[in-house]
């Protein structure tokens, strides 16, 4: 029971540390074409929630439906592609925020999309925002990096004593056979 108990504590701390270090890593650098990024304002709504955490991914083509996050200036926007054009060879669309009444009054280059939204998961942009602080990164990342850590020391100190305790009964029993017996061995120590 212990020791199944051990695996599952030990399964969460990896899988909460995991998450915690993908998430922190794609929402900086595009990681095999996969970005994640908080939305902040209510303009997919209901499709996406505000502080939703999503997921994109890099397409090579988008399509009227879609749910693209494009760069404008600073400023990374999740809307839905209403229409595309061609321009010169290159993709441009059209978006809108599904909450919102009209679309947009910029145009979208496809060399501004990041990519697709693939996946959204509501209320967990609250998650990572606190993540991005101190304490959360201290919660999240260093606290589990360092528990699993301590976890693995002791299963080292525990393999550790038990190939020396080994190492010394192997030893004990040879010193035994070298004196002769167990009374040998006594007037060896005794003396």
């Amino acid at each position: 029971m212990k020791k199944t108990l051990d695996i599952t504590f030990k399964s969460v701390i990896f899988l909460i540390l995991v998450f915690s270090l993908f998430t922190s890593l794609t929402s900086r650098i595009t990681v095999a074409g996969l970005k994640s990024y908080v939305v902040m304002t209510g303009s997919m709504e209901p499709f996406i929630k505000t502080k939703s955490l999503i997921y994109t991914i890099e397409q090579k083509q988008y399509s009227v439906g879609d749910v693209i996050t494009f760069k404008r200036g600073d400023e990374d926007i999740t809307h839905r592609i209403v229409s595309v054009s061609n321009v010169g060879g290159l993709q441009l669309f059209q978006t809108k925020g599904d909450a919102n009444k009209s679309a947009d009054p910029q145009k979208a280059f496809q060399t501004s999309v990041t990519g697709k939204v693939i996946l959204s998961l509501p209320l967990l942009g609250y998650l990572v925002l606190f993540m991005r602080t101190i304490p959360g990164f201290v919660l999240f990342i260093f606290i589990p990096a360092l528990l699993l850590v301590v976890q693995e020391l002791k299963i080292i100190k525990g393999e550790i004593e038990k190939e020396t305790e080994v190492k010394l009964l192997t030893r004990l029993q040879s010193s035994k056979r070298s004196f002769g017996g167990q009374e040998n061995l006594e007037s060896a120590q005794t003396a």
